[in-house]
């Protein structure tokens, strides 16, 4: 429920501001930021749940399942789901993965990072929220 409940809007913000500093470059400001974080409360923040409801139901299963099976999860595991969901993402939606031209952001086209970014912030901040409500292992 964590991931269902927080997942989406914490992926929106996190897409907004990372396409907010991609788009800035070198310039940007404070201003501009809190702007589009703003943005983001009033338009995304609604419509999150209509894109991220799917990939949040899976990864929250997937780190339920290991949280039933070998207690709370650690950072690493989180990365791990994050990243499989945002590649997943990314595959889904027909973009390339890796980039056949020059508009990269370390090796991989703009969409593939902004897409592995706000899975792995959202993931992570789910996941951290989930250790809280997290049973004792099964033995």
């Amino acid at each position: 429920m964590v991931f269902l409940i927080a997942g989406p809007p914490v992926g929106a913000l996190a897409f907004f501001l990372s396409i907010g500093l991609l788009g800035m470059g070198r310039n940007v400001d404070l201003a501009g930021m809190v702007w589009l974080g703003l943005f983001a409360v009033i338009y995304a923040l609604p419509l999150s749940y209509l894109f991220g409801a799917l990939p949040a139901a899976v990864a929250g299963l997937a780190v339920a399942v290991r949280q039933d099976r070998a207690g709370p999860i650690g950072w690493r595991f989180s990365l791990l789901i994050g990243a499989a969901i945002g590649l997943g993402l990314q595959l889904v939606s027909s973009q390339p993965i890796i980039a056949p031209d020059a508009t990269t952001t370390y090796g991989m086209p703009m969409g593939t990072a902004v897409m592995l970014l706000t899975c792995l912030v959202a993931t992570l901040l789910c996941s951290r929220l989930a250790r809280r409500f997290a049973p004792p292992a099964r033995r």
